[in-house]
């Protein structure tokens, strides 16, 4: 049985922490999900191929719980993210939020549904129109959501936000240029609120700032979290901010969820040996001589082994690990991992 089947029962009695309350037990419900991408080796004559970008992804987020999601570069953490808010086409699976399956054939994603759900970007600036002010910014969110309000509440709903963000109503008139990234970020953070979602996604939201910065937007999160009750799907390489804003880890590796559980116990003891390298490579900033190097396979053939990882594992079994794929396996309370070594 695959990590898509299993999974899914084994969460259903995962951690459901948090002041908010869901009717259907959870706010953000991934079954199955899987996003190919095309590639080409070339501009004019070159083969097109196939990348299996999220491949048989599966994870539920309680209300008020932050699931971090770690992985190396290209392991699908961004494109999984891109996937759930519909900006990239899902081949298969389920996106089930507050019990609506997002991915269904002929469903009608409805202003509602989009406003329950905002995502913050990775690059501040890149996400905010260079032609427009803070306040137009913000507002045109607020007049698309809340048209049955005037110019005045609508103003108002955005000095607002800003405060809740801690910046001044002096920066409404700014453009994206005049602020820093710090202050960009938090605009962007302003934006998404402003429409008053309930899961917000969160790619890389530190990872272009200074680090002095870093701090501060991940106290803003953690202080809206507390405060509204809000679930967020946070991605990141930065093990102490997902150590301090999420209350289960999952790790994935070549488009799969490889293990999923407690942050603490997957910190403390990871189960998997990507994740134990991954871990340890965050932490030091050095990997394993070999470890975390690229392989002479090419990506889209190392997606097809029963295990991605197993090129680079220095534990892997010939005759197993790359030819029959690993059941999902829970080796305690909510840890589950995908590997035939792991756990034993």
């Amino acid at each position: 049985m695959k990590f898509a089947s299993q999974s899914c029962d084994l969460l259903q009695q995962g951690d459901r922490r948090g002041p908010g309350s869901c009717p259907v037990g959870f706010l953000l419900s991934v079954r199955g999900l899987k996003v190919y991408l095309t590639h080409s080796s070339g501009v004019f004559w070159g083969r097109r191929f196939v990348i299996h970008a999220v491949d048989d992804v599966s994870f539920d987020v309680a209300c008020g719980e932050v699931l971090g999601v770690i992985g190396e570069s290209g392991s699908g953490k961004t494109t999984l993210a891109r996937a759930i808010v519909r900006l990239i086409p899902a081949i298969s699976g389920q996106i089930i939020i507050d019990g609506v399956d997002w991915n269904a054939p002929g469903v009608r994603i409805t202003r509602q549904m989009r406003r329950n759900v905002q995502m913050i970007f990775q690059d501040p600036f890149l996400s905010l129109n260079p032609r427009m002010t803070v306040s137009e910014s913000i507002g045109e969110a607020v007049a698309i959501h809340f048209p049955e309000l005037g110019m005045k509440e609508q103003k108002r709903k955005v000095v607002e936000v800003l405060d809740m963000v801690g910046l001044p109503a002096s920066i409404m008139e700014k453009y994206p240029h005049e602020l820093s990234g710090g202050q960009c970020q938090r605009v962007a953070i302003a934006r998404a609120l402003v429409v008053e979602p309930r899961l917000l996604i969160c790619d890389e939201p530190t990872s272009a700032l200074d680090v002095s910065v870093q701090a501060q937007i991940l106290n803003l999160l953690s202080e809206l979290k507390r405060s509204r009750g809000l679930t967020y799907l946070f991605i990141s390489h930065d093990l102490p901010a997902v150590a301090y804003l999420a209350n289960r880890l999952a790790v994935m590796h070549s488009g799969r969820l490889v293990e999923i559980g407690p942050t603490r116990r997957i910190l403390d003891s990871p189960a998997h040996p990507y994740t134990q390298v991954l871990i340890q490579t965050l932490r030091s900033g050095v990997a394993p001589c070999g470890v975390l190097e690229e392989v002479s396979m090419p990506s889209k053939e190392r997606t097809l082994l029963a295990c991605p990882y197993y090129l680079r594992c220095s534990r892997r079994v010939v005759g197993l690990c790359n030819s029959e794929r690993a059941t999902a396996r829970e080796i305690g309370p909510g840890h589950i991992v995908e590997c035939h070594l792991a756990g034993g």
